[in-house]
């Protein structure tokens, strides 16, 4: 159906991008605005008329632990706390909607912290877009707010486990519970399968530093045995005002 769009896309090199993203979202006007976009790109243009493919959207810029690369976690007051408020929420959806691929619902705070959150997925999800969304999943949340967020129609739930006990775990994501992380997932995991549904595909990551590299191998067992779809080990991100030695894993 769409071979003539993937022709064109693939020689606009834009292929390596819009895999990611299933047909199952995908539309004649997201693929044409999609190659207009890159063939703007390619040509250098400044005034656009492609409309955003992809799309960042904060839910808040509050989180409840206190990372140390993080620039959240390291209490950056530049930028004034708070929560957006679902009606404006929605209207940047309904107005990009048509042509938008992907959206990521996270910034540098943790999204499950607003109580909307499920609502905000729904109605991006009802409107056809790819949803992916990144939790520490660090808070008691209810049965509930789990079975909606995973009904929501969000499409990839990613939650990075960085070490499988509270001793190494708490060493990078300062203030988390590792056993509500956990708790979480198999809930998710459980409320997927209860309703057969396909998404969300509920990933794992391991961001490996010094303090977790001897548990490599055993988060790949956890991450099978609590039912992840998929999972991986990932670098971090350096923050160049911090020491690099004291986070950067000894094996290269």
């Amino acid at each position: 159906m769409y071979e003539t769009y993937i022709k064109r896309i693939k020689e606009l090199d834009g292929w390596d991008y819009i895999k990611k993203v299933p047909q199952f979202f995908w539309s004649e006007k997201k693929l044409q605005n999609f190659i207009l976009a890159l063939k703007e790109e390619d040509e250098g243009i400044l005034e656009l008329k492609s409309m955003p493919y992809h799309i960042v959207i904060e839910p808040t810029n509050i989180c409840n632990l206190k990372c140390p690369l993080c620039p959240t976690g390291l209490g950056n007051k530049s930028r004034l706390k708070g929560v957006m408020n679902l009606e404006n929420y929605k209207k940047i959806i309904d107005e990009i909607c048509e042509y938008t691929l992907d959206l990521y619902l996270q910034n540098w705070g943790e999204p499950t912290i607003v109580r909307h959150l499920p609502e905000m997925l729904k109605y991006a999800a009802d409107k056809g877009i790819y949803i992916y969304l990144s939790t520490n999943f660090s808070l008691p949340h209810s049965d509930e707010y789990l079975e909606k967020l995973t009904k929501s129609g969000l499409a990839l739930l990613h939650c990075d486990l960085d070490g499988i006990t509270q001793e190494v775990y708490e060493k990078y994501r300062v203030g988390g519970k590792l056993d509500l992380v956990l708790n979480n997932i198999k809930k998710c995991v459980e409320i997927k399968k209860i309703n057969n549904l396909t998404y969300p595909i509920i990933e794992g990551t391991m961001l490996i530093m010094k303090q977790n590299e001897h548990q490599i191998e055993d988060f790949n067992k956890l991450a099978e045995n609590i039912g992840l779809d998929q999972w991986n080990a990932a670098p971090i991100q350096l923050n160049p005002n911090i020491d690099s030695q004291k986070w950067l894993p000894d094996n290269d």
